[in-house]
């Protein structure tokens, strides 16, 4: 396959894909520029934006990232009490997730 329609090791189908992979590196660049991810608070904001659609993504790289991201987020729940987490995981990506974290609701769907 062509590096020419390649974007971080993903390999794109066709130019409209190819402008996806590209327009999802250029948010997740911006995003890691601004943010510091390894600071639970930053992490959580950031998960609060993309469920609340603020930010979307286009792309495999960018549906990765999310799910990096909510893992993330997820890990930094389970260091507390009173988190509990109901999925609907549907074939290779998730559809919706809902977590209760002391009574409030937090969640995503795709």
């Amino acid at each position: 396959m062509s590096s020419e329609w390649s974007v971080e090791g993903y390999f794109a189908k066709n130019k409209s894909e190819y402008e996806a992979f590209l327009r999802d590196s250029k948010k997740i660049s911006s995003i890691k520029a601004r943010l510091d991810l390894t600071k639970p608070s930053n992490i959580e904001k950031l998960y609060s934006t993309i469920c609340t659609g603020g930010i979307k993504f286009d792309s495999k790289l960018g549906f990765d990232f999310e799910d990096e991201i909510t893992e993330k987020y997820e890990n930094n729940l389970k260091k507390s009490s009173g988190y509990r987490e109901i999925c609907n995981y549907s074939g290779s990506s998730w559809r919706s997730c809902t977590f209760f974290v002391y009574g409030r609701f937090k969640g995503f769907k795709r």
